[in-house]
């Protein structure tokens, strides 16, 4: 299913994103695409949960704009925090990245890390991933990222069937899912795809030490 097929489904206004029949929702952005990323031999899509605050008032984050607010160099949010350093861990061997990680697994958490910029100019990890969320929607006016209010289906199947689609524009050998898996079906159609398919918590986690760089990496399973 593409987006336009999606918008109709739902029946979103395509300027400022809201369900007709359910005005309380609202699509919230387009995927993030790092402008490196298909120059990378392992091609890197993150799935998070939720976007879990309306950061657009009264519209939507088109391709470009969300972009813009995640391909920055330092002070992310611990939910991007965390991908950085996934796909700093990732990407390490393929990019010679080595010495950046040994540096970057000395502090605490990836949030105290990336506060400052550890990579060279030009090598930013978060350049060679994309990131998308397996819940599209978000609740209009939402100020507060935590909390599982939006982590749910309005319609299951149609929202998987973006995902299903997003892989196939995007065609990632890595898809890592952060803190929540699709259906059994929708696993089943990537795994055939010849997808590498790893679980981990949600970077934005509050277990003891969970956002730890070297303990957050140990949580990654691949699931076959």
């Amino acid at each position: 299913m593409n987006i336009k097929i999606f918008f109709k489904e739902f029946d979103i206004n395509p300027a400022s994103g809201i369900l007709s029949s359910n005005p309380e929702f609202k699509f919230v952005t387009m995927p993030f695409i790092g402008s490196k990323y298909y120059l990378s031999k392992n091609k890197i899509l993150f799935v998070g949960m939720d976007v879990g605050k309306d950061e657009t008032p009264g519209r939507f984050q088109d391709l470009a704009e969300r972009n813009t607010n995640i391909e920055c160099d330092i002070n992310f949010n611990p939910h991007i925090a965390g991908t950085y350093c996934s796909a700093l861990y990732l990407l390490k061997n393929e990019k010679d990245w080595q010495n950046v990680w040994d540096k970057f697994i000395k502090y605490d958490t990836y949030s105290q890390a990336t506060k400052i910029q550890n990579h060279k100019n030009g090598e930013n990890p978060l350049s060679f991933v994309a990131l998308t969320n397996l819940h599209k929607f978000v609740t209009i006016s939402r100020v507060n990222r935590s909390g599982n209010e939006n982590r749910k289906f309005l319609k299951k199947e149609l929202e998987e069937s973006l995902l299903l689609k997003e892989i196939e524009i995007l065609k990632p050998n890595i898809i890592l899912f952060q803190g929540k898996l699709p259906s059994s079906n929708s696993l089943r159609e990537i795994r055939e795809k010849n997808i590498e398919i790893i679980f981990a918590f949600h970077p934005s986690n509050r277990k003891k030490a969970g956002r730890n760089p070297q303990i957050y990496i140990r949580t990654f399973t691949e699931i076959k």
